[in-house]
């Protein structure tokens, strides 16, 4: 989030905690209540776009790292039995099929990995009558398959994080003007009956209402006199 869409937020939450402390004033009337109610579910929005932002994905690489180590581990004990059945059984075709290395497999893309190991558990379940004497079971051909599930679920995910964090970035500075808006012409106005029923909350509301700047400075949010329809944001 920037700085200044920062600032906004931090007074957004500045605004909402006040009129929380003095609900007294303003339970009473129900389009207040309202309001604030939607300026509440809004905050919290802009908090957890905020959160999403700054997840880091380097954790989601290094899961999607291992589980692909897990699998390529797998799928070379499988390939070595069918390797050393084609070498018993002089079948050049299944030894070329078997003819998987480390390098190789670490150089398949996520989408080829998949092919390569469906290919390979398809060959075994063919021949697992005769992969027996290699040692070569049922419950390993399994495990291979459910290696190869663990990976398809885990394979996009990053891709996935860091989509969803543009996405994020992109919508967070609509959503904070959206808000400044919402309370110019809405809440502002809203709060001025206060101005001399309870002048001393309306003070602090307008203190509330203060934006600071990077230099530490602030300045007031001022509402417009004109009247102005206003799509409240998403609740």
């Amino acid at each position: 989030m920037k700085r200044t869409d920062e600032n906004y937020v931090v007074m957004f939450q500045t605004v909402a905690e006040l009129c929380a402390k003095h609900r007294a004033v303003w339970s009473a009337t129900p389009a207040v209540v309202e309001s604030l109610r939607l300026l509440e579910a809004e905050i919290a929005l802009m908090r957890e776009a905020s959160v999403t932002q700054t997840r880091p994905t380097k954790g989601i690489t290094e899961a999607k790292s291992d589980v692909r180590g897990d699998l390529e581990d797998a799928v070379l004990e499988l390939s070595d039995a069918l390797g050393a059945l084609a070498a018993e059984r002089d079948d050049r075709i299944l030894e070329a099929a078997a003819d998987v290395t480390p390098s190789s497999l670490g150089r398949l893309s996520g989408e080829a990995l998949d092919r390569e190991v469906t290919s390979l558990v398809k060959l075994a379940r063919e021949r697992l009558s005769e992969l027996a004497p290699h040692g070569v079971s049922e419950a390993e051909v399994k495990e291979v398959e459910d290696a190869q599930k663990a990976f398809a679920a885990i394979k996009t995910q990053p891709r996935q994080a860091i989509v969803g964090r543009a996405a994020q970035t992109a919508a967070l500075p609509e959503r904070v003007s959206a808000m400044k808006e919402f309370l110019r012409e809405r809440l502002d106005r809203q709060m001025r009956r206060f101005r001399r029923s309870q002048p001393e909350f309306y003070a602090e509301y307008r203190g509330a209402r203060v934006v600071l700047g990077e230099n530490g400075g602030g300045k007031e949010e001022k509402a417009t006199d004109e009247k102005v329809e206003v799509t409240p944001p998403a609740a």
